[in-house]
């Protein structure tokens, strides 16, 4: 009996030295606080054919490197990018100009939440358009990724945008002219979709960065100029 005690006592006292669980606290998101790009790194993209060649008339795209968390944005020459944080990624956006030709650029990102290119780009007509807008819908599909495209006109101005989820991000292109005569130019449809295709096929336009950057470091600010100089 005093054995059966003692034992007893025993398993009490050692349980009571166990770790005691504690309750699981939800993993809260860790969002990226983008500064202004510090490097730019110009990047080759591959060779193209006349026909493959959707973006603006030059052969690279320029990647700007966005300090401490390593991510690089791909943009055509003669853009300049802005990006700040939002509720959820970030927003990235390129202004073109008159002068250029190119037309106004914005690259949205955010968590996909298990969305498809359809519902993306459903959610993106009920927050951005009057029910009266007329949209022309096409779905598109590169390397088995399908994507949803929106051509609007809307008081005397035109959008091309682009929906597609990958990897667990939502991405919307955007790109609007700044001239009239080129509302209803295939050259907006050729912008959006070829960047699409560079980040498919080729490059990201949020591309994870590691190590030191390789090729050739210039000014951010100094980009739109050298655009502007290649373009003419």
């Amino acid at each position: 009996m005093f054995r059966k005690f003692a034992l007893i006592l025993w398993f009490t006292l050692a349980c009571s030295f166990l770790p005691i669980p504690s309750e699981p606290t939800p993993t809260e998101a860790i969002l990226p606080e983008f500064s202004t790009p510090t490097d730019t790194v110009f990047v080759p993209t591959p060779t193209l054919t006349d026909e493959e060649r959707c973006l603006p008339s030059n052969d690279e795209l320029v990647a700007f490197k966005y300090p401490p968390y390593g991510y690089c944005l791909l943009l055509p020459y003669g853009y300049t990018p802005h990006v700040r944080p939002t509720g959820v990624f970030f927003i990235g956006e390129a202004f073109g100009s008159q002068e250029t030709g190119f037309p106004a650029l914005g690259i949205f990102v955010e968590e996909s939440n298990g969305r498809s290119a359809e519902q993306i780009a459903r959610d993106y007509r009920q927050i951005n358009f009057r029910e009266d807008t007329v949209l022309i819908q096409e779905i598109v599909s590169i390397a088995g990724q399908e994507a949803v495209q929106y051509s609007a006109v809307e008081e005397n101005s035109a959008k091309r945008m682009m929906f597609f989820a990958y990897q667990g991000l939502a991405y919307t292109i955007t790109a609007e002219p700044y001239d009239e005569n080129q509302i209803n130019s295939s050259r907006l449809h050729e912008l959006v979709f070829g960047l699409w295709q560079h980040m498919l096929t080729s490059l990201k336009f949020f591309e994870p960065y590691e190590g030191e950057p390789t090729g050739d470091l210039i000014d951010c600010n100094l980009v739109a100029d050298i655009g502007q100089a290649r373009g003419s």
